[in-house]
């Protein structure tokens, strides 16, 4: 196990991506999973020549990235964007094994830096959008392309985009949002209940959180099971019912429903499909 060099995330000041000017993506050339166990090497090098503009989202892990004469930590909930053409070094030095999701695309333009790190702050959104556009693209699907076009549109908005609340604001719905994280995968969250736990209204509850998250509390809480579900089927490690059933759905019907209109495929579709395509 190497250890970590002095790089941490708090290096990573920059909430969103500023854009210099509008664009438009030509063509997406590829998606990519990679797992934990891809490589097995502490360092690994790769082209410095990007042929496609390289977006890249870390679920888990720990991993040094040299690009030219600058070092970047990557770590869970960390994003790289990195312009098209010549870097010069691009190796990784891995201190602990992890998996990410990489899309591959082109622009008319580029008008972003040309190597951007984030550290995700909300990840339960573009976490979720780089595993729909993963599972779209291997899926293939009659309009597949399409769709994962509309996905990558929405990952790069949000990314130029700070949900930002007003302390004040964010603090009347702080209990709800820690209580779904405890207990999303164990209990039947009533919605009254978290308005009921911040000392608000429902209907003030749900304005606050379509502001934060774009989305209302019910939807957020099915988000953060659905995307709990896309790092466990990949294991294979329990059955769907059994997944279900982490997850906090009681139903396995309503879940394999739930996950096909947020994920675009069967759970079952999703276990043979989601492996390492590198």
């Amino acid at each position: 196990m190497l250890s970590a060099r002095k790089i941490t995330l708090k290096d990573y000041k920059d909430t969103v991506i500023i854009m210099t000017q509008n664009f438009i993506v030509t063509n997406i050339a590829s998606v990519i999973y990679v797992g934990s166990s891809e490589y097995t090497e502490a360092r690994t090098q790769f082209n410095s020549n990007l042929g496609s503009n390289e977006l890249v989202y870390h679920f888990s892990g720990d991993s040094i990235v040299k690009l030219g004469d600058k070092e970047y930590r990557m770590q869970k909930d960390t994003l790289r964007l990195m312009a098209q053409g010549e870097h010069g070094c691009y190796d990784v030095t891995h201190i602990r094994p992890g998996y990410c999701i990489d899309i591959f695309f082109n622009t008319n333009i580029f008008p972003f830096p040309k190597v951007t790190v984030l550290q995700i702050k909300d990840s339960e959104k573009i976490g979720f959008l780089f595993k729909k556009i993963f599972n779209l693209w291997i899926q293939r699907d009659e309009g597949y392309y399409l769709k994962c076009m509309s996905v990558l549109y929405e990952i790069l908005a949000l990314m130029q985009i700070k949900n930002y609340l007003p302390k004040e604001k964010y603090e009347k719905i702080a209990p709800a949002i820690q209580y779904i994280s405890e207990n999303f995968r164990t209990e039947d969250i009533s919605c009254e209940f978290l308005a009921e736990i911040c000392g608000i209204s429902y209907s003030y509850l749900k304005r606050l959180f379509i502001e934060k998250f774009k989305v209302s509390p019910k939807e957020y809480i099915i988000q953060a099971r659905i995307n709990y579900a896309c790092d466990l089927l990949p294991l294979k490690l329990f059955n769907i019912k059994q997944v279900a059933e982490q997850c906090g759905f009681r139903d396995p019907a309503f879940f394999s429903r739930e996950f096909k209109k947020y994920v675009g495929s069967s759970p079952r579709d999703f276990i043979s499909r989601y492996k390492s395509s590198k």
